[in-house]
């Protein structure tokens, strides 16, 4: 009877371990998840900022092509003359 109630209590105390290994890597892996959350945010936030950077060059590209197709339209002597005269 003794062996089996030390038996019990062995058994007990192994459970009581695991159990609270469990909670301490159940506690690590909650922090972990609020720290990938936070770094999901962050790129989140980042590639909204690239893609804002990147339509404004698309926009600015896009003005000095238009820029551009005008300065050609006006012909080599008239480039010439702007050109002359610093405009």
């Amino acid at each position: 009877m003794r062996d089996m109630m030390e038996g019990l209590r062995r058994t007990v105390s192994r459970t009581e371990d695991r159990a609270s290994r469990t909670e301490a890597t159940s506690t690590e892996l909650r922090a972990e998840l609020g720290l990938a959350r936070a770094d999901a945010a962050m790129a989140q936030h980042d590639a909204k900022k690239a893609q804002e950077a990147a339509e404004a060059a698309q926009e600015a590209a896009a003005k000095l092509r238009l820029a551009d197709e005008a300065r050609k339209g006006r012909g080599r002597w008239a480039r010439l003359r702007g050109a002359w005269r610093g405009e």
